[in-house]
């Protein structure tokens, strides 16, 4: 920074503007952050006046506040006409629909919608409403695709019920009646057991997904029925399962259960390009640095063997497994596929159109194996994907919050000197789109607010003075927005990035102590102490800081209420 710049600065903090180069340093450093604007917005992080405190007063520690439910309503079907059986049908579909998008009460009307039907089966006595499999299936995937607890254990119930009432037995002890309707059931099909297996791969439980898909494959051997004969569906729904899992066993079983499909040689059970885009992400999940493409290119010529072409899923896993850390030219691979596939796509193979998460993992390959101009070249292809959305007129094409925030994290870990101000542009790129398109899909999340905070905090080697000072005001403009907004929350990775700037960016002084103290207070009230919150304060607080911040940490334990809500 030259004299002029210096004293510029030190003009608009009305500090005297005299003395040696060294000495407008000091001068600077020493009232880091009193610009007006700067500390009005710290003010509004602490939640008032920002004064040095000799002590913080945090929180005592206290029993966590309890947790409780509101009641459920009941269900109007908006007349006195009983509905049809096909009613019933597409009510029932609906909350299955309304569970798999995350609404946790669909399951209960639901059950309200069974119920009714039952009801009015034995009331009216209407033999065109008694439950079918199909219904009893329709119930089950509602609960299955649920995210309350214990649902996915409501919809194995109905299933042990659906076997143990239609072979004459009393079924489950614990099984609550009152929740399915009392009698002889229908029994159970291939969709039943594979909405169950559904819920478990949903919620990655390999082991009880697989505990099902033994109890199928036994029903067909002992019954001979060929409609329980485990379906292609069944299988990938397993491996599913053991994708989700992230288990480095998972690349063996699955392709174990591929083998299996193959070997069956039978069409119903046959894999098809949804079977092996699994089994090969699961290979990219488990592998090590070059090992990953060699896997993957294996298995894609392993379906070309069995006259299928690999379509666009696949090859996504393929960038996939150039994004793994370590994958030798892995960036330069990737493009290069992404390339290809779009000139493919332009001679006329639709299968190999690019897609959203082509354009995420080829910028993932920038940030893992990239080198100095990954943002650079991160910039190119999310500028390639806006031209392709324009020329194909498919706004399917058009980045999301997904496609931003993998543009975020590549800036974010590089080492350009501009990173915290290209990444504020980012989110405020997102915001302004979001309400002009009314397009939520573009709407920052945690994980953009996240990223900026992350790319202010590690600032580049040789950043000046004024270049910290910006970073960490964007920081803290940022932190702000988290706190107000009304989509998200700041969480323990916030508070922690957060305190990483304060350590990194402002100079040891007393107002970084201040800062430090009462963002910390706010972790523990918040119940949001991590390690990582602990560690970012450890390296940001004084001595004399910590002492009074930590305590309470008998034995090196933390208050339970300071982590209760991680």
């Amino acid at each position: 920074m030259t004299m002029p710049a210096f004293k510029e600065q030190l003009k608009e903090r009305g500090l005297k503007v005299g003395g040696r180069k060294a000495e407008l340093v000091d001068r600077l450093l020493d009232n880091f952050g009193s610009a007006d604007s700067l500390n009005d917005e710290l003010e509004e992080l602490c939640d008032g006046p920002l004064e040095v405190e000799s002590s913080i007063t945090l929180p005592r520690p206290s029993t966590a506040p309890d947790i409780s439910s509101s009641d459920d309503g009941d269900i109007s079907w908006g007349g006195e006409n009983i509905p049809t059986y096909q009613e019933y049908v597409e009510e029932l579909q609906a909350m299955a629909f309304l569970s798999s998008i995350g609404d946790e009460e669909a399951c209960d009307r639901a059950q309200q919608t069974f119920d009714d039907m039952y009801e009015n089966h034995i009331t009216e006595d209407d033999a065109s409403l008694e439950p079918t499999t199909e219904i009893y299936n329709l119930l089950i995937e509602a609960y299955a695709e649920s995210s309350r607890p214990n649902a996915i254990e409501m919809a194995e119930k109905i299933l042990d019920r659906m076997e143990s009432s239609s072979a004459g037995e009393t079924g489950d002890d614990d099984y609550d009646e009152s929740k399915v309707a009392v009698g002889t059931m229908p029994l159970p099909d291939n969709n039943t057991y594979i909405a169950v297996l559904k819920g478990y791969a949903n919620r990655a439980q390999p082991m009880a997904a697989d505990a099902i898909f033994r109890r199928l494959y036994d029903r067909f051997m002992i019954t001979g029925d060929k409609g329980l004969m485990p379906t292609t569906e069944a299988y990938n729904q397993l491996i599913r399962a053991w994708m989700k899992s992230g288990t480095r066993s998972a690349a063996s079983v699955t392709e174990d259960l591929l083998n299996e499909m193959i070997d069956a040689n039978d069409d119903a059970v046959m894999p098809n390009v949804e079977t092996f885009a699994r089994v090969v992400n699961c290979h990219v999940q488990a592998s090590k640095g070059k090992d990953a493409p060699a896997n993957v290119q294996r298995l894609m010529d392993q379906m070309q063997d069995l006259s299928m072409e690999p379509n666009a899923e696949v090859y996504n896993v393929k960038i996939k497994s150039l994004a793994v850390r370590g994958v030798p030219d892995g960036a330069v691979r990737a493009v290069d596929t992404l390339q290809w596939m779009l000139n493919e796509y332009r001679k006329g193979n639709q299968d190999l159109c690019p897609t959203r998460a082509t354009f995420i993992t080829a910028i993932n390959a920038q940030t893992s194996n990239g080198g100095k101009r990954a943002a650079q070249e991160s910039e190119g292809l999310f500028a390639m994907m806006q031209s392709m959305a324009k020329e194909l007129k498919d706004d399917e094409l058009l980045p999301n919050v997904r496609v931003y925030n993998a543009l975020i994290r590549c800036w974010a870990r590089s080492k350009e000197r501009n990173k915290a101000e290209r990444t504020r542009q980012l989110l405020e790129t997102m915001a302004k789109e979001s309400e002009l398109r009314g397009d939520d899909e573009l709407t920052p999340n945690l994980q953009t607010y996240n990223g900026v905070l992350n790319a202010c905090s590690f600032p580049s080697r040789g950043n000046s003075i004024e270049e910290k000072y910006a970073a960490f005001r964007i920081a803290v403009q940022t932190l702000n927005e988290l706190r107000a907004s009304e989509n998200c929350e700041p969480n323990h990775v916030s508070y922690g990035t957060f305190l990483r700037s304060c350590g990194n960016l402002m100079p040891p002084t007393p107002k970084r102590d201040a800062v430090v103290g009462n963002i910390f207070r706010k972790c523990c009230e918040e119940g949001l102490v991590s390690e990582f919150v602990m560690d970012s304060v450890s390296h940001a607080a004084s001595e004399n800081l910590k002492s009074t911040l930590f305590e309470d940490c008998v034995g090196g334990k933390l208050p339970r209420t300071w982590s209760c809500n991680l």
